[in-house]
């Protein structure tokens, strides 16, 4: 038995060359579509707040917004101390989070220049703020700010959950299509059953070829 291992062992070589070449050429490839999207792409959108104008907080670039990088919601128009209600759809770029208490007094804060371009040119005061992720200036929790904080949390999470209702709303209006989508994936794998047990080799060669084909053509149409 010992000796049956130790010929296996000495026969026992490398038999994939050829695709490991093809390996180290496809991580070849992908390491220079990474460059070209570092290069030529915008990963901050990925970590810095997004204006409501679609503009990257912080970034240079027509797509970005120097010099504030700090996203921040404005107050609802005609809002006071007592009753703070923030504007979640329009949020604004700064340069600094607001922390600076205003003559007004309480909750209230000195006004937010940029707030002027989503309240129809109106002069809001802003609200105590803390910076989350040195990213966001979210409202500070303590006192009467603690609803809006709420307020503000749950309302990003409805954001979400709006679109994901609007996704599953389209579900029983396609249902025929689902249906035919479902008893063709069945036919499909059965079929790949039986081909697999019939020419396995020919199955194998095809997929791997129809695999490489597919991500080929999916990198030129995304590029």
């Amino acid at each position: 038995m010992k000796e049956g291992a130790e010929e296996l062992k000495s026969i026992h070589t490398c038999t994939d060359c050829p695709w490991c070449l093809l390996f180290l050429g496809s991580l070849g490839g992908l390491g220079v579509l990474y460059g070209y999207g570092v290069t030529h792409g915008e990963l901050g959108k990925l970590y810095h707040g997004i204006d409501y104008q679609g503009r990257i907080c912080g970034l240079e670039g027509p797509e970005g917004v120097p010099g504030k990088p700090y996203l921040f919601w404005c107050m609802n128009s005609a809002m006071t101390a007592a009753d703070v209600s923030l504007n979640l759809k329009d949020p604004v770029c700064v340069s600094s989070c607001p922390g600076v208490p205003s003559a007004l007094g309480g909750s209230l804060y000195a006004p937010v220049p940029e707030c002027k371009l989503v309240s129809a040119s109106q002069q809001i005061n802003s609200y105590k703020t803390m910076i989350i992720m040195n990213r966001y200036c979210f409202p500070d929790s303590s006192g009467l700010l603690k609803s809006a904080a709420n307020s503000l949390e749950s309302g990003l999470t409805s954001q979400h959950t709006e679109r994901l209702l609007e996704q599953l709303s389209s579900i029983p209006a396609a249902w025929p299509v689902l249906l035919i989508a479902f008893f063709l994936a069945v036919l499909l794998g059965y079929m790949y059953l039986v081909a697999l047990r019939h020419c396995t080799v020919l199955l194998i060669w095809l997929v791997m070829a129809l695999s490489v084909a597919g991500s080929a053509l999916l990198g030129f149409y995304l590029w």
